[in-house]
């Protein structure tokens, strides 16, 4: 049986961008793109301050998560929620990163 996998994604709004544009993106991004995907458990936003924040996106397994960001780019929801961020765009992986659940503990 395959492990879960959880998706750590560094966000840093560009200049100019606010609270309310990440989150009419992030939830263009949840409906038209990972609710479509295959292995998409659940997905949590989260602020650190103004500009910087974390999505942290949970998949049934490392493969579902890598299938879904093959495809992330090629997606028009996904390309606005990038176009909000600051970051290197020769390599826009940069800032995620994919763990293997090992335990989990709490319902929550």
């Amino acid at each position: 049986m395959p492990q879960k996998a959880v998706e750590l994604a560094e966000i840093k709004l560009k200049d100019g961008i606010g609270i309310e544009d990440l989150m009419a993106a992030s939830q263009r991004l949840q409906v038209e793109f990972l609710d479509m995907m295959k292995g998409f458990i659940k997905r949590e936003l989260l602020q650190l301050n103004e500009r910087e924040y974390a999505d942290l996106v949970y998949w049934e397994s490392q493969e579902d998560a890598q299938a879904a960001f093959n495809l992330f780019t090629g997606s028009p929801a996904c390309l606005e929620f990038l176009a909000l961020m600051e970051f290197d765009e020769s390599d826009p992986a940069a800032g995620v990163s994919l763990y293997r659940s090992i335990e989990s503990y709490g319902t929550v």
